[in-house]
């Protein structure tokens, strides 16, 4: 049996991927939609996905190579923990009113950075429970994307709306991070 901070690390690099996708499918179109952008940019949009759609070009990169001494999988994870909070703190401080191409450019580099997480956390979970735990570990995934479609997209909406994402989203990408690094850690 795991311990009990490795499922909680689960949870949260679960949490965390899925913020990231959530906040891009749902609240990102929302936002723009109210600062006065089109049905068709709103549109356009939505191809910040097409990192998800080949993400398969880059994860044998992900499943092969170690970053560091911290090892494969884990390696990655801090990378891409570290891109997150890097790439939400420069969207913060984006006006939508006003750049909508540097939205899009940040938003397309956020799902890439979700899509590499999200390789590097399925091998890691795939790698750290044997056949007998794996589905819990289905099941702890799926709460995991649960909670972080509620907090991507339905709680940054009044962030976004009380303090313009900077202070509140940036910081809780970062707690989030370092949360889910202590349960990987911990395994």
């Amino acid at each position: 049996m795991g311990s009990r901070y490795m499922y909680i690390g689960m949870v949260a690099l679960a949490s965390q991927q899925y913020l990231a996708i959530a906040f891009i499918y749902s609240a990102i179109p929302v936002i723009l939609r109210g600062n006065g952008a089109s049905l068709e940019l709103v549109g356009l949009y939505s191809t910040v996905f097409f990192a998800f759609t080949v993400n398969f070009l880059w994860a044998p990169v992900v499943d092969r190579w170690s970053l560091n001494r911290l090892g494969l999988r884990r390696s990655w994870i801090l990378l891409t923990q570290v891109a997150t909070t890097a790439v939400l703190a420069a969207m913060a401080f984006l006006n939508p009113k006003t750049d909508f191409v540097a939205i899009f450019l940040v938003s397309l580099a956020l799902a890439t950075v979700a899509a590499t997480q999200r390789i590097a956390t399925l091998g890691y979970i795939a790698e750290a429970l044997d056949s007998s735990q794996r589905s819990l570990g289905a099941a702890l995934l799926g709460w995991g994307r649960v909670i972080g479609h509620v907090i991507g997209g339905a709680v940054c909406l009044p962030i976004d709306r009380d303090c313009r994402l900077a202070p509140g989203f940036a910081g809780f990408s970062s707690a989030a991070g370092r949360f889910c690094w202590m349960g990987v850690c911990n395994s």
